[in-house]
């Protein structure tokens, strides 16, 4: 997984995941590396398409990805605030969302061709990621 996509996945990651409860006999350095390991896992869930719909639906669409995006942002500067993730990773990252917002658009959708249709398209289900659409259709 590249950098920006596994930075990307773990800005959803709620704060939560990283407590993690220690066994009596784990370090704080293995209890890290199981909490790491466990986000590296959720990460790679979510980053799998989970369902291809048949039709292209643009309003559910376009929901979902600036939905997606909106949810990114809150639990990235969640993250920050709580100590979980660096300003430093979170602010290009968030820049990059933000600029998306704005294009996320039912007429984008509407007119949206090749690629950038097979995203909305994948954007379509409920049951998928905007990571993982991104990912399997760039554009």
């Amino acid at each position: 997984m590249s950098m920006r996509c596994m930075a990307l996945a773990l800005m959803l990651l709620p704060a939560a995941a990283f407590a993690v409860e220690p066994a009596s006999t784990e370090t704080e350095a293995q209890m890290r590396a199981r909490a790491q390991q466990d986000a590296e896992q959720i990460a790679q869930h979510m980053l799998q398409v989970q369902e291809s719909p048949s039709e292209l639906n643009c309003p559910v669409a376009v929901d979902n990805a600036r939905h997606g995006v909106q949810t990114m942002l809150e639990v990235g500067q969640k993250n920050v605030d709580s100590g979980f993730m660096k300003a430093e990773q979170f602010t290009p990252v968030a820049g990059l969302l933000r600029a998306m917002l704005p294009m996320l658009t039912l007429d984008d959708c509407q007119a949206a061709t090749d690629k950038k249709r097979d995203f909305y398209q994948c954007m379509s289900s409920n049951h998928n990621h905007l990571m993982a659409c991104a990912q399997a259709h760039p554009f």
